[in-house]
């Protein structure tokens, strides 16, 4: 007899050039010094090969309103926090991050928010900071 045993499969992730090109334009025309918290969309996939584990990938995409959806995949909420210098980005606190993201999706499943809104369930943290050139 074999059981089948629920386990945790791990998934990478991407983000597109087209992001990158799509943040830059908006940190110079809406964003400029404002390193608050932003909401994104990114989605995830899990049509691959079954030896292939699914995969995250925000692109371009990510702040449009609302956000077309995809063949094959489920939309992820995203948090972005784009720091202005190296310096901040060094004295975020990523484990405060990781955990408010973290308290995020326990407290959609507590408040039964998940059952209507299964995007909930696939939150992400993006931060990064501002390359000067």
């Amino acid at each position: 007899m074999s059981q089948n045993t629920l386990q945790f499969a791990p998934f990478s992730s991407s983000v597109d050039v087209g992001f990158w090109w799509k943040l830059s334009q908006r940190k110079l025309d809406v964003y400029k010094l404002d390193d608050t918290p932003t909401e994104i969309k990114g989605f995830y996939y899990n049509n691959g090969p079954p030896n292939i584990s699914g995969y995250l990938n925000v692109d371009y995409t990510a702040f449009d309103e609302p956000c077309q959806r995809r063949p094959f995949s489920i939309q992820s909420v995203g948090t972005l926090i784009n720091k202005n210098t190296v310096e901040d980005f060094k004295e975020c606190d990523k484990k405060a991050l990781i955990n408010e993201t973290v308290f995020k999706i326990w407290n959609s499943i507590v408040s039964g928010g998940a059952l209507h809104n299964v995007e909930e369930l696939n939150r992400f943290l993006l931060l990064c900071y501002v390359v000067e050139s």
